[in-house]
């Protein structure tokens, strides 16, 4: 029974419904196990998973270390990379959550740089906004931002940078402008009802 080859995919299965449920102490020895198998996709999911988890505990420095490993190891010659742009992605988090935005950064730009067409590219733009925005470079964070919204106008990552573009140029009194990023965060369009 152990060794049928069904057990890994339920035990994937059930750590799913255990974090999804917020059990995060119950989800992280599963996807710590799985992490540690022979089969090389399964390890992979479930060390992104791992990462998740111990983000969601608050064990930043743990998710940093494990990931940073995960994205080694999935940049070997000769594995498969297809969940490296998702490891890089994780990596960035967990570095922003400890608040080491230029780390935070790097793995971001990691993203934007090896696999600029993923579907993970928007909120690794969005994570290279938010480090700058964090950082206090405005002028910068601003320029990413408003490339987010003229690259993929239509995602949710240019609403929600419409409505800090707007909350920004409230305070400079650039009403008009405010209005316009205002629209688009609400609707996805930018002219004025």
């Amino acid at each position: 029974y152990p060794r049928h080859p069904l057990v890994p995919d339920a035990l994937l299965a059930r750590a799913h419904c255990f974090y999804n449920t917020k059990r995060y102490d119950e989800a992280l020895p599963l996807y710590q196990r799985l992490a540690a198998s022979d089969n090389p996709q399964l390890a992979t999911s479930a060390g992104l998973w791992e990462g998740n988890c111990l983000l969601a505990q608050g064990k930043g420095p743990a998710a940093v270390d494990g990931l940073s490993k995960l994205v080694e190891r999935l940049g070997q010659p000769g594995a498969d990379s297809s969940l490296l742009p998702e490891a890089y992605l994780r990596l960035g988090d967990a570095h922003a959550a400890a608040e080491s935005y230029p780390e935070a950064r790097t793995a971001y730009q990691a993203v934007l740089d090896g696999f600029p067409n993923s579907k993970q590219a928007p909120e690794a733009r969005y994570g290279v906004g938010f480090t700058l925005y964090q950082e206090k470079k405005l002028p910068e964070a601003m320029k990413v931002f408003e490339e987010i919204v003229r690259l993929a106008p239509e995602s949710d990552y240019a609403r929600r940078v419409s409505a800090e573009l707007g909350a920004r140029a409230f305070q400079q009194e650039q009403y008009g402008e405010a209005l316009q990023h205002y629209q688009r965060a609400l609707t996805g369009e930018t002219s004025p009802e």
